[in-house]
């Protein structure tokens, strides 16, 4: 039953990846264009994502220690990564913080799943949504966060459960 679930996952996931019903554009045509825009609204603009995070990246060397503000200057939104992002908006001191905290909770999610808990679907989506905050969501998208504080609850859990600590 788990194996049929997961064929129909994946069947519905690939239907929805290439086909043309998104405005015209297919999951598979927008990933091919990720480097090649800033965003669906400034698609004129010229810049892509690997040019947001060389401005993201300037803006955080003018000011390393405590960032320079959640909007990169010269878009005016934010670098599509969550990782640069949380660098030039926080600096050294909240980009560390951030990257030990996503280390954390991919750590809790890899656990979670060699221990082959029921609770592992929780530890798919902390990795979805870390790995989408790499192309996409902001440092203050909620599901990333939601979904960090639920792996490590699941993580802690199934430790409790299983050692008894």
């Amino acid at each position: 039953l788990a194996l049929a679930g997961f064929v129909a996952l994946v069947c519905y996931i690939s239907s929805i990846a290439f086909s043309n019903n998104t405005g015209g554009y297919s999951m598979a045509s927008r990933i091919g264009n990720l480097f090649n825009e800033t965003s669906a609204s400034d698609v004129s603009a010229g810049s892509g994502r690997a040019d947001l995070w060389g401005r993201a990246f300037q803006q955080f060397l003018s000011n390393p220690i405590t960032g320079s503000g959640i909007v990169e200057k010269l878009s005016k939104g934010y670098p599509h990564n969550h990782i640069v992002e949380s660098f030039m908006a926080t600096g050294m001191i909240g980009g560390v913080a951030f990257l030990t905290l996503s280390f954390f909770g991919l750590n809790a999610s890899f656990k979670l799943l060699q221990s082959d808990s029921k609770q592992g679907w929780i530890a798919v989506i902390f990795v979805f949504y870390f790995t989408n905050g790499l192309l996409s969501n902001p440092i203050y998208a909620y599901e990333f966060w939601m979904s960090l504080g639920a792996v490590v609850a699941a993580w802690s859990w199934n430790n409790k459960l299983n050692y008894g600590r």
